[in-house]
């Protein structure tokens, strides 16, 4: 694996080919069961609800819970899919 983090009931890795998968126990949205995520990304970083995602190009991606807005995007709305 390229990158490993885990936050809480919630696991994401990065594999050598830079695509993303996420996991977790509990968490509304996403599946118990390793699932894809976006590509062509190089670290990933958990928190307990939520994953940032730094691209191979340089842009930084999150999603997941937003309750404080822990995802930088304005707003407390939650985001399930990966967007910068």
């Amino acid at each position: 694996f390229r990158s490993l983090s885990c936050g809480g009931p919630l696991g994401c890795v990065v594999t050598e080919d830079g695509e993303v998968y996420t996991w977790a126990h509990g968490v509304p949205h996403i599946s118990p069961v390793p699932s894809r995520v976006c590509g062509r990304v190089l670290e990933v970083a958990c928190g307990k609800r939520h994953v940032l995602a730094l691209k191979t190009d340089g842009r930084l991606v999150s999603w997941g819970c937003n309750h404080t807005g822990q995802l930088g995007r304005g707003g407390k709305m939650q985001e399930w899919r990966s967007r910068p």
